[in-house]
């Protein structure tokens, strides 16, 4: 058999040959993301934008809200609270002392007139 062309060795011509490769042509490098904005001097807009945003946001919230109660309250009247009680007033009046808070009130003032009991020895400094 012959000798195939191209390797190593000595001479020789003849072989065969590859045909020639279809040229593919060059990728093209995917595109480059824009640059970032550069942030300002200082760099405290965002911050200060963000805080007046903020700012204004809750006033018109608040106006907003305001508005919405008083249209409410046209077609629907005044908002009104009634405080039903099983009690009579004459009771709860009596007992206004003995509430929570007079409760307390007494205690504290009960100790007050006291004399603070003496729990150390005086200290005598020396001339």
């Amino acid at each position: 058999m012959g000798h195939r062309g191209g390797g190593g060795g000595g001479g020789g011509g003849g072989g065969f040959r590859s045909a020639p490769r279809a040229r593919t042509p060059p990728t093209k490098p995917a595109p480059k993301a824009p640059a970032p904005v550069p942030a300002s001097a200082g760099g405290h807009s965002n911050v200060i934008s963000a805080l007046a945003y903020n700012i204004v946001d809750g006033i018109t919230w608040g106006a907003g809200n305001a508005m919405g109660h008083r249209f409410v309250e046209f077609f629907a009247g005044p908002r009104t609270i009634q405080v039903v009680s099983s009690e009579p007033q004459a009771a709860t009046a009596a007992d206004s002392s003995l509430d929570s808070c007079g409760a307390h009130n007494k205690a504290f003032a009960d100790l007050l007139p006291q004399p603070l009991p003496e729990r150390h020895q005086p200290v005598q400094v020396l001339p």
